[in-house]
């Protein structure tokens, strides 16, 4: 059973995060359209004004009800799908996050479910065996914003060709660009494979080591609930008893420009504002902070 605040979130999601009255509008334009054209088919078949009226209103609840139904199983659909998402995206935050031991026995974790045998753990290194050769695994953990630069992948090639080994990995949290690809064929006498972050990500949800689904939705809860109090903190400030003054004098200025001007529309109605949202700050206490949840 859904959270109603994650189905809020779903819903909001799935129709392209527009408002709840945008969708409220749509909903009755539909349905306002619909009932006007069984209407009209209907008396064109009947001519009878309360026939047609009742007939419609029958046809378009059917035509609703189907709606809805379809509009359900569209929902469980992408709540299936966007949940997959989430719990990806949150995987993904954490290995950007967590520290390099932590990180490197992911990796080594991943890597023995892909069929690599490994056999030592540096930070950041692993010594791997598969098909019966040798292999090291590089791990690079760089911001999403921060590609894999041609030095990281010529240190990774060098520590390579020191341990004498055919073949190499680069597991990277970030892009690897055209240069350092370009980079790493030149490198003929190693064989160098890319595994970026879809591809972690797809070793993990293949291995089932994505997070739980409620640990992710109370991440997701989390975050909401942020936002809502950085708004709510923001409404507060905007009608706080301490900008009364300062919403009084902009108002007078406003309506002094208007006499000045001539304009009686655009001034007017601008200082019409500031004097109302002095009106709301006089009797508005100073502005308290938001208390956190117990």
């Amino acid at each position: 059973m859904l959270h109603n605040e994650m189905r809020r979130y779903y819903r909001f999601a799935m129709s392209g995060q527009r408002s709840l009255f945008a969708r409220a509008v749509d909903f009755l334009v539909l349905r306002a359209i619909i009932l006007l054209g069984f209407l009209v088919w209907f008396y064109l078949q009947t001519a009878q004004p309360v026939l047609s009226l009742f007939l419609a209103v029958i046809a378009a609840t059917m035509v609703s009800v189907a709606i809805a139904l379809y509009n359900s199983i569209r929902l469980d659909q992408f709540v299936e799908r966007e949940k997959l998402r989430l719990s990806r995206h949150y995987l993904f935050e954490q290995m950007v996050l967590m520290p390099a031991k932590e990180f490197t026995e992911l990796i080594a974790a991943l890597a023995r479910g892909a069929g690599y045998t490994v056999e030592k753990c540096e930070p950041y290194r692993l010594f791997c065996r598969k098909d019966g050769a040798d292999c090291l695994l590089f791990g690079l953990q760089n911001h999403p914003d921060q590609p894999v630069s041609p030095q990281q992948a010529l240190e990774c090639y060098r520590l390579a060709r020191a341990h004498n080994v055919p073949k190499a990995v680069l597991v990277s949290t970030a892009p690897v660009p055209v240069q350092t690809k370009t980079l790493l064929q030149k490198c003929a006498d190693v064989e160098f494979r890319i595994w970026n972050h879809e591809r972690l990500l797809d070793l993990a949800q293949k291995q089932s080591r994505l997070p739980d689904q409620k640990v992710v939705e109370a991440a997701l809860m989390e975050e909401l609930y942020e936002k809502r109090m950085t708004m709510a903190k923001l409404k507060k400030r905007a009608v706080d008893s301490t900008r009364t003054r300062g919403y009084l004098v902009c108002g007078g200025v406003l309506a002094f420009a208007a006499l000045l001007t001539g304009k009686t529309l655009y001034y007017p109605l601008m200082a019409g504002l500031c004097f109302f949202l002095a009106f709301l700050s006089r009797f508005t206490g100073p502005a308290a902070p938001v208390q956190d949840r117990a």
